[in-house]
């Protein structure tokens, strides 16, 4: 990703940038993550899912897509 404009030119505005009230980075199993906490606007969030084999991670997966799947039409239908 390059800041540059069809000139060439870099520029960087404010307005690129976010605000958090928390930025912190935790280790979360054998990785570390960064989590931003308090923001004024949020798009997307991240479920992080950790389980024992693949296939019992498969089965956590499943159910939590069936489990959003099901919030999205109870907002879609009111």
């Amino acid at each position: 990703m390059s800041l540059a404009d069809f000139e060439g030119d870099e520029k960087f505005e404010t307005s690129y940038l976010g605000n958090a009230e928390r930025v912190y980075e935790k280790r979360v199993g054998d990785w570390d993550y960064t989590f931003f906490e308090g923001m004024k606007t949020a798009r997307a969030q991240t479920i992080i899912l950790r389980g024992a084999n693949d296939f019992f991670l498969d089965e956590v997966e499943r159910s939590m897509h069936d489990s959003l799947c099901v919030i999205k039409r109870v907002l879609e239908s009111n």
